[in-house]
């Protein structure tokens, strides 16, 4: 019988044999017809050889489908002998693994995603029960399963994997062995893709020193990195260097792998896209021609080249039809007759939806490009309930997508994944007001669906990030009093930004554990994120939500700025966003279709376009007016900034601003308004636009309340109130900005402070701003003191002191430092009376006496070169809470000092505010001149002091919008805290009294605080 048994199995072994012979030497159906008489021959050698040969067909079978891109069909057969291999062998066995293996990396090479990640992760699984996991199959099943989320565009356990995959590879081989190299390569392209850049630029000259060291600059391995340095330029929209880069990458990978290899195909996918833009944007004609028609050869070998290479069932093959068509689609209306086969580019746009479809899925963000055409489509066909249905779908798909993803993406990530998808956003907007113009495309109802939807996508997008932020703190703040694991890892984040921040700020190049902070800081982030993230969006923000919060009489108008869509154009060498608008000539409100042509054809001169969404108590839906003015942002906005420090009555401003929404409320008898701005409404008081037919302001006609967004009305119902948990009042008033050093160092060694919670709030000593900063004197301690708020803070501190409940602290002079706001902790109040500053984006390098800054890399002593400080430090310049800050004691000593003292330099930035522990205090005031100004950014607000102070955690915020009368403020915000502490009125009631006190203040029978330069300055933000 042993005799017998043996001779089956020899035979068996020697009919695999020759199957996989035959399956190397003939063709695939000569291979099948071989193989079926060998099965059916092989029958009589029993049943249990004929199960192995049955395993063996289906393998052999399956190697053979997938050589021939018959994926899924090979898949099949492989799945099947890993049922056959688990039933026979069990999971722990060797041949069940290797089966694993091998349909796992099938179904990865192939680019069915969804298939591979479950069999990724059961591998890894059975793997770390079994041994110690640190083999290179290991290493690259980690690998693989990072590349199959980032390929489903699930960003969540990404960096994770790399980061474990590296740690092995460093355990096996060392941080300088090219497989390092290669994995760091990975995790930098993961950075660019979530939009953290300088990361990513830092973790892939890392990769590049390896790879050149070990291999050289001429390697396939350094054409590799050229490419992912391109992807990263091309990610930030640096077309110059992404161009060269990919170039000369493609020279590289040419010459090592041939054209065949996916990352060739690739660069010539994104090498031609660049190079159309290119084409657009700087060339004339005649050469503009002949350079569109190198890309439409440029995608022709990519899908030529990867169809005989991977298939036409690929989702790379996929992408790549979708860019062909995109270009098309783009290009071909503007030189008809151009290019060979642009009637293709709807087959191409099928063809990919299809693959998409099957391949990745409905909810797969692709798959939203797809239905976005679709959308496009039907849209032009009148075909608008189908549009609306495919607009909305891919809109859902995406804010999926940011959902899912925003809990591993910084706020830069966050903010940069926003604008790259904007797109979506904005094609429905322009849907939406198409079918306003033009009512008989869709029933009424349908109108009433499409409002609704476009406000509840705006209620969702709309100061998203500062809402994150602000939600993460409030998170934090209520676990870490139960929960010192957390305490333990927010103390360790808040240490390690500050450690960061300290580098970047000093220049310190030497310490090379930069990486290794940043790293630890994003991992901690994303725990944070983690914590709120199933909970994060819980709440119904909807119409139907905001609705319910509203009273009898009151109403709300969400303004929403977008980028025109002649700046859209612009900004990408597109016109297809254009040429999808038809419009036919009705009426909607004033002249609205003559506006639209001229956004077609053109003639919009703006570079921005205003909606505001408004509805009452009463309202089904919220109705959506167009504000066509075309110059809000120059010649309006600077016509109301001359009247007001003029102290003369605006009477254009009322009507550009406000008027058609105004129109709205009164004819439906509403006293109160919740105002979310936007864009230019952030720097303008919408209270202070006078009405010359009524003689009033707008403030005195109905009680205009501001808010960040519309969900903050939500919010305010669902979530735990977070309270103070003391009475403190903390003032600051009259900073001695001339301090000597010596009484400076003696107030900050005498604050009774730790040094841990010094350490906690990031102080970052040279900032590029000092000229600015200093630019309306020609001393560089040339701040000017300000007397007025010291008046101000005591006569404060005088009506506050009559509450016995309140601890008043005041602080002036020499004792406003720095240090002492930084130590402030969940005040009931905080008021500071200082200077407020904003400073533009600066370019050129500002010299200041023995000091140059260079802005162009950050460099204090003009170092040209790149290193990881330098890198970082231009970052941080471009941030503009950085750029924006209150100055206190001994910010002017500070400025003339050479060699820097070991101080803080007395100016508090946005930055700095925005870590300050405020979590449950009422009220915030920043009462000098300009400290609401900011960098304005659609959807986003103002990103400045009151977004900083926000941040942190005040319920409310007062803050002003240009230079105050002293005598003014004082008078108003003592008032305000009459009426609020002593008369016990709401926050809101206190400063609408306070306002009207001062508007109507005599002096001699005269009005003298009359005009809204005096009373208009200030608004409060918030609850």
């Amino acid at each position: 019988m042993k005799s017998m048994s043996v001779q089956k199995n020899k035979f068996c072994n020697k009919v695999i044999y020759l199957i996989k012979k035959i399956s190397i030497t003939q063709s695939s159906s000569w291979f099948l017809t071989c193989l079926l008489t060998l099965s059916v021959a092989f029958t009589v050698n029993g049943q249990d050889n004929l199960r192995k040969l049955s395993i063996a067909s289906l393998q052999i079978k399956g190697d053979q489908l997938f050589k021939t891109f018959q994926y899924d069909k090979a898949i099949e057969c492989f799945t099947i002998v890993k049922e056959k291999r688990e039933d026979e062998f069990g999971k722990n066995s060797q041949k069940y693994l290797t089966t694993l293996t091998k349909l796992a990396g099938y179904c990865y090479q192939s680019g069915r995603y969804p298939k591979a990640i479950p069999l990724l992760q059961e591998y890894l699984s059975i793997v770390e029960q079994k041994t110690k996991p640190d083999s290179l199959n290991y290493i690259m099943a980690l690998n693989q399963l990072a590349n199959s989320y980032q390929g489903m565009k699930d960003y969540r356990r990404v960096e994770e994997l790399y980061q474990q995959s590296l740690a092995m590879t460093k355990n096996i081989y060392g941080d300088q062995h090219l497989r390092y190299a290669i994995i760091l390569d990975k995790l930098a392209g993961f950075y660019t893709q979530i939009g953290q850049y300088y990361i990513a630029e830092y973790t892939l000259e890392q990769s590049k020193r390896i790879i050149v060291k070990i291999q050289g600059k001429k390697s396939m391995y350094y054409g590799q990195y050229l490419y992912s340095l391109a992807d990263l330029y091309l990610a930030q929209a640096i077309y110059h260097k992404a161009k060269a880069y990919f170039e000369s990458a493609k020279k590289t990978i040419e010459k090592h792998y041939g054209k065949s290899h996916p990352s060739y195909v690739k660069l010539l996918d994104k090498l031609a896209g660049i190079l159309a833009i290119d084409a657009e944007q700087n060339y004339k004609y005649v050469e503009k021609t002949t350079r569109q028609q190198r890309v439409e050869s440029l995608y022709e070998d990519a899908k030529t080249i990867l169809a005989s290479t991977k298939g036409e069932t690929h989702p790379m093959y996929a992408t790549i039809l979708h860019n062909f068509a995109d270009f098309y689609v783009t290009y071909a209306v503007k030189s008809p007759g151009l290019f060979k086969n642009e009637q293709l580019a709807p087959q191409y746009y099928t063809k990919s939806r299809e693959i998409r479809f099957k391949v990745l899925g409905d909810q797969h963000p692709d798959y939203a490009l797809s239905l976005k055409v679709i959308a496009n489509q039907q849209e032009q066909a009148n075909m608008n309930s189908q549009a609306q249905s495919s607009y909305l779908k891919a809109i859902n798909i995406k804010l999926k997508e940011f959902r899912r993803n925003m809990l591993v993406m910084s706020e830069k990530g966050q903010q940069t994944y926003l604008r790259k998808n904007s797109v979506f956003f904005d094609e429905f907007r322009k849907y939406v007001l198409n079918v306003k113009a033009n009512q008989k495309l869709l029933s009424r109802k349908k109108r009433k669906d499409i409002s609704k939807a476009l406000f509840n996508l705006e209620l969702i997008i709309k100061a998203q990030l500062l809402s994150n932020k602000r939600r993460l703190y409030q998170v934090i703040s209520q676990r870490t009093t139960t929960d010192s694991m957390l305490l333990k890892k927010y103390k360790l984040y808040k240490n390690l930004k500050a450690r960061v921040a300290k580098r970047i700020g000093q220049g310190n190049t030497e310490n090379n554990d930069l990486l290794g902070d940043l790293r630890e800081i994003n991992l901690l982030e994303k725990y944070f994120f983690s914590l709120i993230g199933n909970n994060s969006f819980k709440a119904e923000y909807s119409f139907d939500a905001i609705s319910k919060c509203l009273k009898k009489g009151e109403g709300f108008v969400d303004i929403v700025r977008q980028d025109s869509w002649k700046r859209l154009v612009g900004s990408n060498g597109s016109n297809n966003v254009v040429c999808a608008l038809i419009f036919s000539p009705v009426r909607f409100f004033t002249d609205v279709y003559n506006f639209i042509s001229d956004l077609v054809t053109g003639r919009y001169k703006g570079e921005y376009i205003y909606m505001a969404f408004v509805a009452t108590h009463n309202d089904d839906y919220p109705k959506v007016f167009l504000l066509k003015n075309v110059r809000l942002e120059d010649k309006h906005i600077k016509h109301y900034r001359e009247s007001i420090l003029s102290q003369t009555k605006d009477k254009k401003g009322y009507k550009k601003f406000w008027k058609p929404i105004a129109q709205y409320f009164k004819k439906r008898d509403i006293q109160k308004v919740y105002v979310s701005p936007d864009g230019v409404y952030n720097r303008i008081n919408i209270s202070t636009l006078y009405n010359s037919k009524t003689r009033k302001y707008a403030g005195e006609e109905m009680d205009i309340q501001i808010v960040p967004t519309l969900r903050n009305l939500v919010d305010a119902k669902l979530q735990k109130d977070i309270s103070s948990f003391n009475n403190e009042v903390v003032l600051f008033g009259r900073p001695t900005y001339n301090a000597s050093l010596a009484v400076l160092q003696k107030g900050e060694k005498g604050f009774k402070i730790g040094q841990n919670k010094v350490n906690n709030i990031s102080s970052i000593h040279s900032l590029p701003v000092s000229e600015e900063l200093l630019r309306k004197s020609n001393k560089r301690s040339g701040w000017s003191d300000l007397p007025g708020t010291e008046a101000e803070v005591k006569m404060i501190a005088k009506i506050l002191t009559k509450n016995k409940k309140l601890n008043i602290n005041l602080s002036l002079g020499n004792s406003a430092l720095e240090l002492a706001v930084k130590s402030v902790e969940r005040p009931k109040i905080l008021h500071i009376a200082t200077h407020g500053f904003f400073v533009e984006k600066l370019r050129a390098p500002t010299k200041v006496k023995k000091e140059t800054i260079e802005f162009d890399n950050f460099s204090r002593k003009g170092n040209k070169k790149m290193n990881l400080t330098a890198m970082l430090a231009k970052i941080t310049r471009e941030e503009p809470m950085l750029r924006s800050g209150i100055v206190l004691a001994g910010a002017g000593t500070y400025e003339k000092s050479f060699p820097k003292p070991n101080i803080e330099d007395g100016i508090l930035t946005a930055y700095e505010a925005s870590q300050l522990d405020l979590q449950g205090t009422d009220l915030v005031v920043l009462s000098a001149c300009e400290t609401g100004l900011g960098e304005v950014e659609n959807g986003e607000g103002v990103r400045g002091l009151q977004r900083a102070f926000m941040i942190a955690g005040a319920k409310s915020l007062i803050f002003s919008l240009w230079k105050v009368d002293d005598n003014a403020t004082n008078l108003l915000m003592s008032k305000f805290y009459e009426e609020w502490i002593s008369n016990k009125k709401s926050k809101r009631e206190a400063f609408g009294a306070a306002q009207h006190y001062l508007r109507n203040y005599e002096k001699n029978g005269v009005k003298v605080y009359e005009a809204p330069y005096y009373w208009g300055a200030f608004i409060m933000m918030g609850e």
